[in-house]
């Protein structure tokens, strides 16, 4: 299993930059965001030239481009939001398989008119779940068009903010292109949690998902009350279990490190986690 990051939380002056310094905290792998060249998470437009750019920084550096951000807010109350992130993820979906890779992420936004990452009541209501399946159809077709998959994040602020309500998606879309990002973290949205109702909830989600996952993410929660992240092995998520898990299923991907603020922490996190990869067996 090669552990990996995600490009944005390495921030740098140029893409190469943002590469080499991946590689030298011992990464092999990354979910990328154009954020990380260019500012901009989704692009009005990727050319040749862009692309080009990305692939060699990653190849010069030894790194595989798992994954690429595809996020917008699929739940926007407002349809021309809704149609401007799906004009951007076309154009990051377009760019994949120039950057070599088939996996696009997304998570499913909520109705907060202000930002995808807060919560709204109406996130439960039928029309905020009638407006993401819409948005997914599109992506899902356009991912079937292009032979790509589409990874689905299950986000607390999001329409799509439990197992259970993931599960509902996927059953409901019965697309090939579907697929789950796994991160233990992401799995809780109220309440407190301890590593007991963290082990049966990613249990579960393991259940529920196993034939699905397309890619698993390192974070963790804070042993304290209520929800609040934390970077990996500063927290109460049973990695060691996790990682069980991932091999008894035959997963074949990478972990990606994600939730670091600081960056002085991602020698720790990239230690901690290549212990438990070996632990595993994965390594």
């Amino acid at each position: 299993m090669k552990l990996g990051a995600y490009t944005p939380e390495i921030k740098r002056g140029s893409v190469e930059e943002v590469f080499a310094a991946i590689r030298d905290y011992g990464f092999e792998a990354v979910q990328f965001d154009y954020l990380s060249h260019g500012g901009v998470e989704l692009p009005e437009r990727v050319d040749g030239a862009m692309t080009d750019r990305i692939r060699a920084a990653a190849e010069a550096a030894g790194i595989e481009i798992a994954a690429i951000n595809g996020t917008y807010n699929m739940a926007s109350p407002d349809p021309a939001v809704r149609e401007e992130g799906f004009r951007g993820f076309s154009e990051v979906a377009r760019s994949a398989k120039a950057l070599g890779c088939r996996l696009l992420t997304l998570c499913t936004g909520s109705r907060n008119p202000d930002s995808m990452w807060r919560w709204h009541d109406d996130n439960d209501s039928p029309e905020a779940w009638r407006d993401m399946v819409r948005e997914v159809e599109r992506a899902a077709a356009l991912a079937e068009e292009l032979d790509l998959l589409l990874g689905i994040e299950i986000e607390a602020s999001n329409v799509v903010h439990s197992p259970v309500r993931a599960r509902q998606l996927f059953d409901d879309m019965a697309s090939k292109s579907l697929k789950l990002i796994y991160d233990g973290a992401n799995l809780f949205s109220t309440g407190d949690v301890s590593e007991e109702t963290v082990l049966a909830v990613m249990a579960r989600t393991f259940d529920l998902f196993e034939e699905d996952i397309a890619l698993v993410h390192g974070k963790d929660l804070a042993r304290r009350p209520g929800v609040h992240f934390a970077v990996c092995g500063e927290g109460i998520v049973d990695f060691d279990y996790f990682l069980e898990r991932c091999r008894k299923m035959g997963y074949t991907g990478p972990m990606i490190i994600h939730g670091v603020k600081e960056e002085d922490k991602f020698p720790r996190c990239a230690a901690y986690m290549k212990e438990r990869i070996e632990r595993a067996g994965l390594g």
